[in-house]
């Protein structure tokens, strides 16, 4: 796949996810006043993707996304969001990383997409990741590219989970969620206390070709 045509999916995702950011708090507004969906507390962040309205999964336009509502609180000024690759459990690099002032309220979006690029011999994948953060008001985003090597993209097992279907307290670096992939026949979930600590899990983590943790810190 050409840089241009890349580029273009990145502007049509900025510009499908500023239409998200404002559909999805104005559904909030209105299910706060209906007393349907009660405003987080201070310094907690909650999983909300599985919550989305057909239409706003609609306009994320992906089958790999994770949607994160938080509240910062009045202290919490700033916040950075990336994404760690692990490869049979070791910690091989921070992929990238987005960093931005925060206003109280917002959204962590965080997308992917494979594409197979026709003129290849099928041993390589272009993976291209999105993060977004903010609100109707301000936001930031980056987006960017990582290609990875498989053996055959028929056979290749993958999974992935986004943490927090609860609220949670807002608590130095968090795992927000993961992508892993494994070239055997089947693959299992990962737990969330093996990514917060996952040189204590390398040996679970070992079966799995590589991981893409997202991560945040809110400080």
């Amino acid at each position: 796949m050409s840089k241009g045509k890349i580029a273009f999916l990145l502007v049509l995702f900025l510009l499908a996810v500023g239409g998200f950011i404002t559909m999805f708090f104005s559904n909030s507004s209105d299910q706060v006043t209906s007393g349907k969906g009660p405003a987080l507390k201070s310094e907690t962040i909650k999983n909300v993707t599985h919550s989305l309205t057909a239409r706003e999964d609609m306009l994320l336009n992906t089958n790999q996304a994770f949607v994160f509502e938080y509240d910062s609180g009045s202290k919490k000024k700033e916040v950075d969001v990336w994404v760690e690759k692990y490869e049979k459990g070791l910690f091989v690099e921070k992929l990238n990383e987005l960093s931005t002032e925060v206003d109280k309220e917002g959204l962590i979006i965080f997308t992917s997409s494979d594409i197979y690029p026709e003129d290849e011999d099928g041993e390589e994948v272009i993976t291209m990741f999105n993060l977004k953060v903010g609100n109707q008001t301000s936001s930031a985003g980056l987006s960017f590219t990582e290609k990875r090597n498989i053996e055959e993209k028929e056979n290749l097992a993958g999974t992935w989970e986004g943490f927090y279907q609860d609220v949670q307290k807002i608590d130095g670096d968090m795992p927000l969620g993961y992508m892993a992939y494994s070239s055997e026949d089947s693959i299992s979930s990962i737990q969330l206390n093996y990514l917060k600590d996952p040189k204590a899990h390398e040996k679970e983590l070992k079966e799995y070709d590589s991981i893409y943790v997202l991560k945040c810190r809110f400080h």
